[in-house]
């Protein structure tokens, strides 16, 4: 009998905590590696690094505000980089995800200063960017 006691609050245990949410996920962010891609041979090329952050249903945003944040020390000692922070604060105003696009709603100064970016390799920031909400 005492067996079977433990063996039910076992189970029950095991079931509540299979039912949980975990309560962080992992997501890739996009960056620019020197590295990977000598002096920026290819503009349009962002690589993976992964970042654990807390579980949201607003994946997208929440990984776009990652990448706004800018690289972290242990990525820069894997030559990534990207944008300063200082330059990227603020700048998201809003994402809707809708049968998988990514509508993606930035500050006025984003375009004003990358909008028609194509050559030296001004359109590596959406490069970034769509990188990362792929």
């Amino acid at each position: 009998m005492k067996y079977l006691v433990w063996l039910v609050l076992f189970t029950c245990f095991a079931v509540t905590a299979a039912a949980q949410k975990p309560e962080t996920i992992t997501i890739k962010v996009f960056f620019h590696n020197e590295k990977l891609n000598p002096n920026m041979e290819d503009c349009s090329k962002a690589f993976p690094t992964l970042r654990t952050i807390p579980t949201t249903k607003a994946v997208a945003r929440a990984a776009l505000d990652e990448l706004f944040k800018g690289t972290i020390r242990e990525e820069e000692a894997r030559d990534f980089w990207s944008f300063a922070p200082a330059e990227t604060k603020g700048i998201l105003k809003s994402v809707n995800v809708k049968r998988g696009a990514a509508y993606v709603n930035f500050k006025k100064v984003v375009y004003e200063q990358l909008g028609t970016a194509t050559t030296s390799c001004g359109g590596a920031f959406f490069a970034m960017v769509d990188e990362t909400l792929l």
